[in-house]
């Protein structure tokens, strides 16, 4: 009797089983914990690129704790603590850069706004 056929007669159940069992195993691979380390330090680093040190320091700070120990439990195998903490760190680092990318944009707006008015001042007294 070939595989298919063996696999075609057994009950759902059994099925189930071997899906589970193959889902647990995908689970418990470092492969996604790395791929969202991976995504979490290129997140990370475009939030640096942003100034985000400058302009949001506290979710700048909590997303390299995070990628540290997102990187530490990797060390560890603990794959879906890591996992985790790495997603994490991507959403913390995310919200840096978002909020560097702002906050610059608004200081820049200032800045021309103050120009302006500045270049209205001189254009009164001449």
């Amino acid at each position: 009797m070939n595989k298919i056929a063996l696999l075609k007669k057994a009950p759902p159940l059994t099925l189930s089983m071997i899906g589970g069992v193959i889902l647990l195993a995908a689970c418990a691979s470092p492969t996604p914990a790395r791929l969202a380390i991976s995504s979490a330090d290129e997140a990370y680093d475009r939030a640096i690129s942003a100034d985000s040190a400058k302009y949001a320091p506290l979710p700048t700070h909590l997303a390299k704790d995070k990628l540290d120990q997102a990187k530490s439990s990797l060390s560890n195998k603990d794959y879906e603590i890591a996992r985790r903490l790495a997603e994490e760190a991507q959403v913390d680092a995310r919200l840096a850069e978002s909020t560097a990318l702002s906050e610059r944009a608004q200081s820049q707006t200032q800045e021309i706004q103050k120009a302006i008015e500045d270049l209205r001042r001189e254009s009164k007294v001449r």
